[in-house]
């Protein structure tokens, strides 16, 4: 490329040369070659110097110098000094140059590689490079496409790394730890972004490129969508909101992070702007977009004033409100617990977790009678951590566990004859084991955790992050029904205690009598009877509103198993469904351009597509019938789609959010309370959104921050 660059001969005494070995050394004219401005002087010996291996291993090839034993003396650009050696004046008069244009052209003896690849970035320089190579790429382009070439490898190694310290909720010293464990396993990674901060800055990258492949999903084709959102305070003492959307993806409900914000104050006007403007950020219009809602019952939100949903519902007269119904059934099971004997035993799990967590002496002294009753404990667990039943599963669960233990350890200490044990605690011991050993405290235990076992499926079930409305129904209705049925018959552990303790009227339970009066087991019938009614009229009361809302009963239309199976019932099914639901959601379809009119004579034909398909394939479920039809169906229905769209992104359920605060609390740990808001939205938005480690394609975040000029400059909050 530079062929037409003359060499500058070697000046006795010392010697010039090119970074670039291919330039031509025959027929050159000696006196063709402009000298260099300044001449050789004679080295200082008190200033820096520069190797000329320093200089090769700067990889410029535009670059030529002048040595003498090794050192070089002054350096300057080939390519300007050829295009600029007839220029006397600056290129920009009366401005001040970017960079030292005279001293490359002439020549300079300030050898730094700052000043070079300032040069080298220079808008002269390229325009340099333009004329003198005008054809095909240049040298320095070779040389940064062959830098980027090699560095990519490592880039992709090094923001794999990032992304597994974030979705493993780790500190960024582990991005450290990491990188020199690769780097002692002969990993290529370099020597460059090697610390905590270049950590940070790949996360922010690699959340910046989810947040963008979300945008470009809300553009194009009418997106509609349904905003989950929780508040809460964290350790910093700071209000934060967190909300996300569940919006159809491939044509499956999909649930991504929209954002976290701090609003102004916890009043609903705050949180209502708030999610506004988390919305914008992405470029979703809400009045096109949403079509429900849903959160807990804090009357914030439901508040029928002045409540968040209240406020949206007002502007979109089509909104659907949602209580989170996992959190309806915890509430319904407290209602019917409140003022019966079950609130005691949930007193007493909560006496012996915080016994055994505050005392490392007793925890060890049932350590120590277990091993001699050759029996495995378990240190007894918060039943109350969470508002979640399957936690009060795990305590029932390691109660009945260490029952035989907790006896034999109670009996020693309330016995008396231990010096070392105060008298206070001594009858707190007794006053325990009085209840452990008494025939009510068992019996209710074993009807608390047949109990405890239905719900507890129940509530996870609700708790998933997708729920079709069908498979909600039929899940409530399943455990309803199990309930029902413990009215005449009694559960399995309640059968099995019964059993053991009137075996030859002995009344004993794991080989401890119990102590009982002539009235217990019809008083415990009575009233468990009376709670599992009062359970059975809570949920009944507390799901009303989304098993009798008339919306969602016309939704059952999409339910397969509601299909009739005969051609001559299938001409009138769901038709005035369709148009119930048509009408509601009428401003919000026809802002979408969806025509109305075409909804009734779609769904006749595809009414009939279900029918054959659901002959063909009797048992597939709700999921992959309406994945299929939302993809695959859409240019033959494109209005009735857009309705049935509505239906799919119905959110029942918020535990969602919930565990993304459970995401929050590890990353703001007490060593942690810097963490900027910006940064704790990138680390939630990689835990939420992104997929397993080992599916993890860090391509998209790379080639973002490799782009992106302004990196170094960039500061987060």
């Amino acid at each position: 490329m530079f062929s037409l660059l003359r060499r500058v001969p070697n000046q006795p005494g010392s010697s010039r040369a090119t970074a670039d070995p291919n330039i031509g050394q025959d027929n050159q004219d000696e006196s063709s070659q402009p000298e260099p401005a300044m001449e050789p002087q004679q080295q200082d010996s008190s200033r820096r110097t520069t190797a000329v291996k320093t200089v090769q291993s700067w990889g410029f090839d535009w670059l030529e110098w002048e040595a003498e034993k090794e050192v070089v003396l002054q350096v300057w650009c080939k390519v300007c000094q050829e295009l600029y050696k007839d220029t006397v004046s600056p290129i920009n008069p009366g401005q001040i140059q970017v960079c030292d244009l005279d001293a490359y052209v002439g020549g300079t003896r300030t050898v730094k590689k700052c000043n070079a690849v300032s040069h080298a970035k220079s808008r002269t320089h390229a325009e340099a490079v333009k004329v003198m190579c005008p054809v095909g790429e240049s040298p320095l382009e070779r040389h940064f496409r062959q830098r980027d070439e090699e560095k990519h490898p490592r880039m992709l190694k090094l923001f794999d790394i990032a992304y597994t310290v974030a979705y493993s909720k780790q500190s960024f010293q582990m991005y450290v730890t990491i990188a020199k464990l690769e780097a002692k396993h002969q990993v290529d990674i370099g020597k460059q972004y090697l610390n905590d901060k270049s950590c940070s800055m790949f996360i922010r990258y690699i959340s910046a490129s989810f947040l963008d492949e979300l945008k470009a999903e809300m553009t194009g084709e009418p997106v509609y969508c349904s905003l989950l959102f929780d508040g809460s305070t964290d350790k910093t003492l700071t209000e934060r909101e967190v909300i996300s959307m569940m919006y159809l993806r491939n044509g499956k409900p999909t649930t991504k992070l929209l954002g976290i914000c701090k609003p102004a104050s916890g009043t609903a006007d705050s949180i209502y702007s708030s999610i506004l403007e988390k919305a914008n950020e992405v470029g979703l219009d809400l009045e096109k977009s949403c079509v429900a809602m849903a959160a807990d019952g804090a009357s914030v939100n439901f508040g029928s004033q002045r409540g968040v949903l209240t406020k949206m519902q007002q502007d979109m007269p089509w909104l659907m409100k949602f209580h989170c119904i996992a959190h309806k059934l915890e509430l319904a099971l407290k209602d019917a617990f409140k003022d019966s004997y079950y609130t005691q035993i949930d007193d007493l799990m909560m006496h012996f977790y915080y016994m055994y967590h505050r005392s490392a002496k007793k925890w060890k002294q049932l350590e120590s009678i277990a091993e001699v009753l050759s029996q495995d404990v378990l240190k007894p667990v918060r039943a109350q951590g969470t508002r979640w039943i399957p936690h009060r599963r795990a305590a029932l669960r390691v109660l009945d566990r260490d029952y035989i233990a907790l006896v034999a350890q109670f009996e020693d200490a309330g016995s008396g004859l231990r010096k070392d044990i105060p008298p206070a605690d001594a009858a707190k011991m007794k006053g325990y084991l009085r209840r452990l050993r008494s025939l009510e405290f068992v019996l209710h235990f074993a009807f608390y955790r047949d109990l405890v076992d239905d719900l507890a499926e129940l509530s996870t079930s609700l708790q998933a992050e997708t729920l079709p409305l069908c498979s909600l129904r039929t899940t409530i209705q399943a455990v309803t029904m199990e309930l029902e049925a413990k009215l005449t018959t009694p559960g399995e552990r309640v059968t099995s205690v019964l059993e053991e303790v009137t075996e030859e009227n002995q009344w004993a339970f794991r080989e401890q009598h119990l102590t009982r009066s002539s009235t217990t087991l019809e008083k415990f019938k009575k009233v468990s009877a009376e709670v599992l009614g009062k359970v059975l009229d809570c949920m009944k009361t507390r799901f009303a509103d989304v098993l009798d809302h008339p919306i969602l009963l016309a939704a059952d239309i999409m339910d397969m198993s509601n299909l009739p199976r005969e051609v001559s019932l299938l001409n009138n099914y769901g038709n005035d469904q369709v148009v119930e639901l048509a009408d509601h959601f009428r401003d919000i379809l026809m802002s979408n351009g969806c025509d109305m009119g075409a909804i009734p004579r779609e769904w006749t034909r595809l009414k009939i597509d279900l029918q054959r398909r659901w002959c063909l394939n009797p048992g597939e479920s709700f999921t992959p019938i309406w994945q299929a039809i939302m993809t695959q169906k859409v240019d033959r229905f494109p209005n009735i789609t857009q309705l049935f769209n509505i239906m799919l992104v119905f959110p029942f359920a918020t535990a969602l959010v919930e565990r993304q605060f459970s995401y929050l609390k590890r990353f703001l740990g007490d060593w942690r309370l810097g963490l900027g808001h910006d940064t704790l939205e990138d680390l939630l938005r990689i835990c939420s959104d992104g997929p397993e480690i080992e599916a993890f394609d860090a391509e998209p975040a790379v080639n973002k921050w490799w782009g992106d000029a302004n990196r170094r400059g960039t500061k987060r909050t």
